[in-house]
């Protein structure tokens, strides 16, 4: 019972360590006139964290500092921006 304990607070220590790491990233995704795309899916590039943009093209997605984000139409090519994070806000 003590090995089973030991592992479940291990577990929550990496998910706390992990999720320290992370960032709320909001946005809006527009087109090239300037108007909102809603229904792009924004994804951190190596994992499965994953969203969309909303009817008014905004967005929320967690993702680390270097994280990179991939902004994909449906049945359109994909998009891959790196995130620059300011000093100020680490």
């Amino acid at each position: 019972m003590k090995k089973i304990l030991s592992f479940i607070m291990v577990l929550m220590l990496c998910g706390v360590l992990a999720s320290a790491q992370t960032h709320p990233v909001k946005g809006l995704v527009t087109g090239p006139d300037g108007s909102p795309l809603p229904g792009i899916t924004i994804q951190v590039k190596g994992t499965t964290t994953a969203t969309a943009s909303d009817a008014s093209g905004h967005f929320e997605v967690s993702a680390g500092d270097d994280a990179t984000l991939v902004f994909t139409e449906l049945g359109s090519r994909s998009k891959a921006l790196k995130l620059t994070v300011a000093p100020h806000w680490k």
